[in-house]
């Protein structure tokens, strides 16, 4: 009987070991910094990703980022170019479809969003020097895969949640709730479909579940180019 005890004793304190070692979140942020490239990633000054965005209709779309947090995205409507675009410091949208054509500035709550998409790393790389705290929840099922689930809180306040694949440790959602106008909306963004690009791996499908838009937004990239040069104008607002 002591025997069996101890054998059992044993047993916990090797599952407990294994499991706190599972949940260490230094370890989860070292596995996806490794799996997505960070290294590799740290020599690249731009990004230039080319493809389509599917809602109710297909929009070509061009995203140009330059380190450390320059952002243009473009999409064409019936052959008119919309922009969203963050120079470093300011931010602004054209929507030449819609009733004022002209460039307008981004305000807070899209500004803060904004910046954190324009962040060349991400918001998990170097997270404690950009102000953000991030925790490490817990293990959960997403599907057939089993994914860590992260807690970030932006320096903004706004909490978030990324879902790590155990196995791979790429990013497969993301997670959070947006208030507008005194109502909160579910984020719900899914990526797949990961490719190496020059020892980087980069989700070549984001698909958007989030409420609050007219339907879901599936953007998928025919091309990704890394240190292709990108004229710094393209950032530049145009004067009304």
């Amino acid at each position: 009987m002591k025997k069996y005890l101890f054998l059992v004793g044993v047993l916990f304190l090797a599952t407990s070991t294994l499991y706190s070692q599972e949940f260490k979140l230094e370890d989860v942020l070292n596995n996806f910094y490794k799996a997505s490239g960070f290294d590799k990633l740290q020599n690249v000054k731009s990004v230039i990703m080319t493809g389509s965005t599917t809602t109710w209709v297909v929009m070509p779309t061009k995203t140009y980022r330059v380190r450390p947090n320059k952002f243009r995205m473009e999409r064409d409507v019936n052959d008119i170019t919309g922009l969203t675009v963050y120079d470093g410091q300011t931010a602004w949208t054209t929507a030449p479809w819609s009733k004022n054509p002209k460039p307008q500035v981004v305000t807070e709550p899209n500004l803060s969003d904004l910046k954190i998409q324009a962040d060349f790393d991400g918001v998990l790389y170097n997270w404690k020097e950009k102000g953000h705290i991030v925790e490490l929840v817990g293990l959960e099922k997403l599907g057939d895969s089993d994914v860590y689930r992260i807690k970030l809180t932006r320096s903004d306040s706004i909490v978030e949640y990324y879902l790590i694949d155990s196995k791979s440790f790429l990013i497969q959602k993301k997670l959070g709730i947006r208030n507008f106008k005194g109502k909160d909306y579910k984020i719900d963004i899914t990526f797949s479909d990961y490719r190496d690009i020059d020892g980087i791996m980069f989700p070549f499908n984001i698909m958007n579940n989030s409420e609050g838009q007219p339907t879901s937004a599936e953007t998928q990239y025919e091309t990704i180019e890394v240190n292709r040069p990108v004229d710094d104008n393209l950032f530049v607002m145009p004067v009304k």
